[in-house]
């Protein structure tokens, strides 16, 4: 992952973004989920999403960009307690590709200063405002970090519904070099740097994953089911 904060823009793929592109290999399959930018796959959304966040933050840490720190925080005056990954800037200096989640991270974690922040507020204050489909728009504004670096466009797709409705919708899709890098970051790297947090720390994978989950429940303005509607 060191590479990721120094290669230019164009040339690489972020964590985040290797989850999106390679979504089969991070998500359940769901037929009314959201549409892969490789393919006309889609995938469960939600678990997608966590599954994107986490690889930005670990991947911030592979990078030395932030270090996590394992605690406890007090609340009511020391009568409620319980326990974060509290996140600084660590020694490296990163340059993420504009608009990544690994790069907006980095960033929060800057302006939060010494006192550092829990995973649960970074996610939180990711969002402008609450949302409908909090784990929607992770996937949206990777996507849209991917059109914004050339690496993917627009594509107005047509699906049927029942076999019988004709729906379209707007997603997006690797163009030509997007698919070349896409070829060059397969999910591997990214699946054994979840992997080796989960196997090895256990109980910061715990609290990293259980913190994320909370965050996104805690933005979400409706509890509506989603549907292929969601990602026109």
């Amino acid at each position: 992952m060191q590479a990721s904060i120094t290669a230019p823009a164009t040339e690489i793929l972020t964590a985040s973004e290797v989850v999106l592109v390679n979504g089969d290999q991070f998500s359940k399959p769901d037929k009314n989920g959201f549409p892969m930018p490789r393919d006309e796959a889609r995938v469960d959304p939600n678990q997608l999403a966590i599954a994107a966040l986490e690889a930005a933050l670990l991947a911030n840490e592979s990078a030395g960009a932030i270090t996590l720190e394992q605690g406890v925080e007090k609340k009511l005056f020391g009568l409620l307690k319980s326990k974060v990954v509290r996140l600084r800037t660590g020694g490296a200096a990163a340059q993420w590709p504009p608009l990544s989640y690994e790069g907006r991270m980095y960033d929060k974690v800057k302006q939060a200063g010494p006192e550092g922040i829990t995973v649960k507020q970074l996610v939180i204050d990711l969002f402008p405002a609450d949302d409908d489909h909090p784990w929607i728009e992770v996937l949206q504004q990777i996507a849209l970090a991917l059109r914004g670096r050339g690496l993917a466009d627009e594509q107005t797709r047509e699906t049927r519904s029942l076999k019988i409705f004709k729906l379209k919708s707007t997603v997006s899709v690797l163009n030509a070099a997007g698919a070349t890098l896409a070829e060059r970051h397969p999910a591997a790297p990214v699946q054994d740097l979840l992997a080796s947090c989960k196997r090895d720390r256990p109980e910061v994978w715990s609290i990293i994953d259980s913190s994320i989950r909370a965050a996104l429940n805690y933005r979400q303005e409706s509890s509506d089911a989603y549907g292929s509607s969601d990602y026109d």
